[in-house]
């Protein structure tokens, strides 16, 4: 039962987390390309400011359930689960440059209110960090499949 629960929770954790950065990627941005720039970087502001406390709070739940679950399987390592612990360390790394330095430095290059010199750069740096980030989000998912699935 405790398994069933733990699961539960990692299961819902990914989903809350990836479907997250689905959500920001496929519907916010978009939204907000037509905006002025003050108007994009107070929504990006409070929408960021937001999603953070989820995000990582939903991460932190991933980081306890995931090696729980192993330690219940015996410590059972196979080249899927490797791959997989590999791609949650760059995840998380790209997580933090991504959420406490790129994305913030953008955020107030925009609220200058205009476009500086910085600002294509960065914009461009943080939307390759999140696709990357999303990317290897999903690749986690389905490696944890095929993990839970005896692959």
């Amino acid at each position: 039962m405790v398994y069933l629960g733990l699961v539960t929770l990692h299961v819902l954790a990914a989903v809350v987390w990836i479907g997250g950065m689905l959500f920001l990627g496929l519907v916010i941005t978009p939204v907000l390309r037509g905006r002025p720039p003050g108007e994009r970087a107070a929504l990006l502001h409070i929408v960021g400011r937001r999603f953070l406390k989820i995000g990582w709070t939903a991460l932190a739940i991933l980081l306890v359930t995931g090696p729980t679950m192993w330690a219940l399987l015996d410590f059972r390592l196979t080249p899927v689960l490797i791959t997989k612990l590999v791609l949650v360390a760059v995840i998380l790394m790209l997580s933090l440059l991504h959420d406490f330095s790129l994305g913030p430095r953008l955020v107030a290059e925009m609220q200058k209110g205009g476009e500086g010199s910085e600002t294509p750069r960065l914009r461009r740096r943080v939307a390759l960090l999140a696709r990357l980030n999303t990317l290897c989000a999903i690749v986690v998912l389905i490696l944890g499949l095929a993990f839970s699935r005896g692959l």
